[in-house]
């Protein structure tokens, strides 16, 4: 009987002391799990991102200033336009962030995830004036599409969606690529060998024997200098270089109220392009700069209508015009005396 109670006793213990088990499980997993409130669901960053005026960008090396004055952003150290899409695709990717959860919060992950203050990919200063908004490294990163993400001041390592590529340090790598491009109609270009003006919407050789242009394939090359798009800055010994050359040519394009003037000057393979109203030297496509050098008008002519299709017409309607002689009547056939055949036979 002592038996059987003391076994009747373990059966009640071990169901009891699993069920208290399973509490404490719980309540260790309900600890942990991330809440729809606090994880997936709330920003990253705390502002508005148009609250945003400044952007500094460093790789610890190098780093970039940005500022937004008069509506247009900058690059400070370059006095230059910014490519503004560039700029507001950074910060509204940041600040949109929801990341899900820490992928770690110690030291030693920040330092592997480069996401430390002395060792990261990218630091991003976001600031509202002088007053920072929000400073956050950005590091390597796990997967295509994918960074490691860190804010200052705080341990949590997060798995964001960006790219470092988007925010270069190099300040050259920020410059608006179209700063150069004119969006007025052109009323007059000057090429080596070629001045062309538009007049009562068509195009005309002002320099040459009148030739009957082909108003497309005009625009086509008079857009190449109309829209000429940066690749890069010069930096201060070959700028030096590139004013003492003899090298290249000049062009003219011209608007309703203002001319612009370029030089073009080679650097090996390469073509760097000055207007003006710019003192840089911008590198530039050699493939617009080729076809701007030496303009082929035999390709900006009408073609002409095809001889031989010319010849043909020509001759349709000779013949259309000239009636054909009428070809004369056989004679008719006689019919044979029937008595003369008679007689003869008798």
């Amino acid at each position: 009987m002592k038996q059987t109670a003391s076994s009747s006793k373990r059966s009640l213990l071990v169901p009891g002391l699993a069920l208290v088990m399973l509490v404490q499980a719980g309540l260790v997993v309900a600890s942990y799990w991330p809440d729809s409130n606090a994880a997936g669901n709330k920003p990253w960053l705390s502002f508005k991102a148009a609250d945003i005026d400044q952007l500094v960008v460093s790789d610890g090396k190098q780093s970039t200033h940005l500022l937004l004055k008069d509506k247009h952003w900058t690059v400070k150290e370059l006095n230059l336009p910014a490519d503004e899409h560039q700029i507001q695709e950074v910060i509204d990717t940041l600040v949109s962030e929801k990341p899900a959860w820490p992928s770690a919060t110690t030291d030693e992950a920040a330092t592997r995830f480069k996401v430390a203050e002395k060792g990261f990919e990218r630091k991003v200063e976001l600031k509202k004036g002088d007053t920072d908004e929000a400073v956050v490294y950005l590091g390597t990163s796990p997967h295509y599409g994918q960074i490691y993400g860190r804010r200052e001041g705080d341990k949590d390592i997060m798995n964001i969606s960006f790219n470092a590529y988007q925010a270069p340090a190099d300040a050259h790598d920020w410059l608006d690529k179209s700063l150069l491009k004119v969006t007025a109609q052109p009323t007059m270009v000057t090429l080596p060998g070629l001045n062309l003006e538009f007049l009562k919407g068509n195009w005309q050789i002002t320099n040459q024997p009148a030739v009957s242009l082909d108003n497309p394939k005009v625009d086509e090359l008079v857009n190449e200098l109309k829209e000429l798009m940066v690749i890069g800055l010069a930096d201060d010994k070959l700028a030096a270089t590139l004013n003492q050359s003899k090298e290249g040519f000049v062009a003219t394009l011209a608007v309703k109220d203002k001319a612009y003037h370029y030089q073009f000057r080679p650097s090996g393979d390469d073509w760097y392009a000055r207007r003006d109203d710019m003192p840089q030297w911008f590198k530039v496509s050699t493939y617009p700069a080729n076809l701007l050098k030496q303009p082929d008008l035999s390709k900006l002519e009408k073609a002409a209508p095809a001889k031989a299709a010319a010849a043909d017409s020509s001759g349709t309607a000779t013949a259309a015009a000239t009636p054909a002689a009428p070809v004369p009547a056989a004679p008719a056939a006689t019919p044979p005396d029937n008595g003369a055949t008679a007689q003869s036979a008798n």
